[in-house]
């Protein structure tokens, strides 16, 4: 009997070891494999949505002109797509907005929930619209189209349907059928949103209010309605606002935008404007003011850099998130801006005086997706940070689709005072204390000399009027 036990030894310790190692390393792979297959599944379902929604937005800009999406409030909770590398500097550098999936119809998508919060109004601020991420958001210049909350695959996030290296080669291009825009009774013979001209054109919004697109620019998408602030891009980005001259008795200086009585004495500046436009009489003020008056009036407008003049490349620049130019002088800003353009169609400034006033009246109780209106006159503290920062930060601090009118730097303009022949800045401080705090409209003196804290503003004139 105990050799027949001792001849039945059965399953060794050593084989049964090896046999649960196999068993688990099988179960691992088949786990693996699972979720893997079911992150690619949904990395698949999101690209779908993608390429869903630029159908669905492509056919919407063709009937409509514009894009489907609230463009009253920016969608700014980007860090982590910019990180991923899939935000281009050449292409995507319009603001982001939410695409509005109720204003196209037959939208299923697999992601995108948190919209419904945006459509029953549970979320209606742009802090509060900031918090989702389960949504579809699209750049109001490339149209390109991401996923805020991203599909995650091993230690990689996607945002999009391409990847980094593609970036800088995507820009959707979008266009307008003339057939449905004839239907609406629009003008089809305009230059349209996206659109490069090659001259200067006119351009009549949906409220029929005019302007004029200056050669090489084009039209943003999203920001072509003139009362809210119309914006004009270049080849290189630079952004501009229009802003509308109806009549002669809108081009005064207000001598009510004052706290140091500085208006009743402050005088048009010399030397700011371009060769074709200023006075023979150059050391004339008045003649220049005057020779301002009738370009700005004869187009019926002017453009104003959106932005703080920015440096970039030792150039300037009006653009997002550019360094702003600052220990510039007076004198050297009124050279920079003569220069950033000059030809038969478009030429540049130093802003004036006079221009920043018919701004204020412009920009003066007008709301622009915050939550407080802007007036020219008071202060808001959020807008004075104590630190120069780039440029377009502060989103409190933008109405009609201009940045920065009260807050980051002091700017000067194109106008001195009399009595000290002192040069004259604009626009609120950064300084953070109740002695400092400036409203937008504010005239203040200074030596013209520069400093850390102050920069300048530029303007467009139109030259060959259409």
């Amino acid at each position: 009997m105990k050799n027949l036990l001792k001849g039945n030894k059965g399953i060794s310790l050593v084989s049964l070891s090896i046999t649960v190692a196999v068993l688990l390393i099988l179960t691992n792979v088949v786990i693996y494999n699972t979720a893997n297959s079911l992150r690619t599944t949904k990395l698949n379902n999101m690209q779908a949505d993608i390429e869903n929604l630029r159908d669905k937005v492509s056919n919407y800009y063709s009937q409509y002109g514009t894009i489907p999406a609230n463009t009253s409030i920016e969608y700014t909770n980007i860090e982590d797509i910019k990180a991923s590398g899939v935000i281009s500097e050449a292409t995507d550098i319009g603001p982001f907005y939410v695409i509005d999936l109720a204003a196209m119809e037959n939208v299923t998508l697999n992601y995108g929930k948190d919209y419904e919060k945006i459509k029953n109004g549970e979320a209606t601020t742009q802090d509060e619209i900031n918090q989702l991420k389960d949504l579809y958001i699209i750049n109001s210049t490339s149209h390109n189209i991401f996923y805020v909350q991203g599909i995650k695959i091993d230690d990689e996030t996607f945002y999009t349907d391409y990847s980094a290296e593609d970036t800088d080669k995507v820009a959707v291009q979008l266009h307008f059928n003339n057939e449905a825009q004839e239907t609406q009774g629009k003008n089809i013979n305009q230059i349209q949103p996206g659109q490069i001209s090659d001259k200067n054109e006119n351009y009549e919004d949906e409220n029929g209010d005019k302007a004029i697109i200056p050669a090489g620019f084009k039209i943003l998408s999203g920001a072509e309605i003139i009362d809210n602030g119309l914006v004009i891009q270049d080849k290189d980005g630079n952004q501009f606002v229009w802003i509308p001259v109806t009549n002669d008795a809108q081009y005064i200086r207000n001598k009510d935008y004052v706290d140091k009585e500085i208006s009743s004495v402050a005088y048009t500046d010399t030397g700011y404007l371009p060769e074709e436009i200023q006075p023979q009489a150059e050391d004339s003020s008045s003649k220049n003011e005057e020779k301002e008056k009738q370009m700005v009036s004869r187009a019926g407008g002017f453009y104003i850099s959106r932005y703080e003049a920015g440096i970039e490349n030792n150039e300037l620049v009006s653009k997002k998130n550019a360094t702003v130019w600052t220990n510039i002088s007076q004198a050297n800003a009124k050279l920079e801006a003569k220069a950033f353009i000059d030809n038969d169609n478009v030429k540049s400034s130093l802003c004036s005086g006079i221009q920043w006033d018919v701004i204020m009246n412009f920009v003066n109780e007008k709301m622009d997706g915050n939550s407080n209106y802007f007036s020219v006159t008071s202060y808001l503290e959020d807008r004075h940070r104590n630190t120069v920062e780039k440029s377009g930060q502060n989103e409190e601090d933008r109405v009609c689709n201009i940045y920065d009118l009260e807050g980051n730097c002091n700017e000067y303009v194109a106008e001195r005072t009399e009595s000290s022949n002192s040069y004259i800045l604009r626009g609120g401080s950064i300084k953070n204390d109740e002695n400092s705090f400036r409203s937008a409209s504010e005239r203040y003196e200074d030596n013209g000399g520069g400093s850390p804290e102050t920069s300048f503003r530029f303007v467009l004139y139109m030259m060959n009027n259409t």
